[in-house]
């Protein structure tokens, strides 16, 4: 069995597969010591792969952590060097985030090419996979939460608010007018882009993903899919292809 984990800015995410089944996922605040045994006492783990976007010095102690816990395993830190499912056409490869190579390796494993991911989670990134295999890049931009964040942070007198929910475009309290500038922005935002991939690329499917996915999915005119384990799929397919 593999365990896969994507150690992200808000939540540690993991899975466990058996041959090319996801058995078991699930996200904790942090994947620590405790639930490593924990995974090892459950499952007949042979290969971990984890991947970060996490700093330096903290991927160092949990590749430490794991190859203490799993020596008697194969242990793979994804880095920019493996080998990839798709022909990588992004300029600046060495900057790249991993979770974003994960996601669209995690695309082609599950959904083929010509495939949008929109991942929105503390940023909303979009990532596109063309109908050649090639991935092509995309754009990053604000999740709802560091909006929030953003408007208290840099303003003197306006709240820090945290709901994502369905609010009217025309409110009539400042805490309201929040959420509708942010939420409704933000819904706006995502729409208006789909589309623009929509008009250019025939027959796209968009998939999300990411902790905001089914709230998105849920307030799209657009048709999506939802995935919300498409990076641990694609972290599965890249050790099969690296190991």
């Amino acid at each position: 069995m593999i365990l896969a984990i994507d150690r992200g800015n808000s939540k540690d995410k993991f899975a466990v597969f058996e041959k090319d089944s996801l058995i078991f996922s699930d996200a904790v605040e942090v994947f620590d010591e405790l639930s490593i045994r924990k995974v090892m006492d459950d499952y007949a783990i042979t290969d971990v792969i984890f991947s970060s976007v996490k700093d330096e010095q903290s991927d160092k102690a949990f590749f430490s952590l794991l190859k203490k816990e799993c020596s008697d395993l194969r242990v793979l830190e994804f880095d920019r060097t493996f080998a990839l499912p798709f022909i990588n056409n992004y300029e600046d490869k060495q900057t790249i985030g991993l979770d974003r190579l994960a996601a669209i390796s995690g695309a082609s494993l599950l959904f083929g090419k010509n495939v949008l991911v929109v991942d929105a989670g503390t940023c909303i990134t979009f990532d596109y996979l063309d109908s050649n295999n090639i991935y092509q890049g995309g754009s990053i931009s604000l999740g709802f939460y560091t909006k929030y964040k953003a408007l208290h942070n840099f303003t003197a007198n306006l709240p820090l608010m945290k709901d994502v929910v369905v609010t009217p475009l025309c409110a009539k309290t400042t805490k309201d007018c929040i959420i509708s500038g942010v939420v409704n922005g933000t819904i706006f935002e995502v729409e208006a882009t789909i589309k623009e991939y929509k008009d250019k690329a025939k027959d796209l499917r968009v998939v999300l993903t990411g902790g905001d996915a089914k709230f998105l999915q849920e307030n799209l005119s657009t048709t999506t899919l939802l995935q919300e384990d498409i990076v641990l799929y694609g972290l599965k397919k890249i050790l099969d292809i690296n190991a």
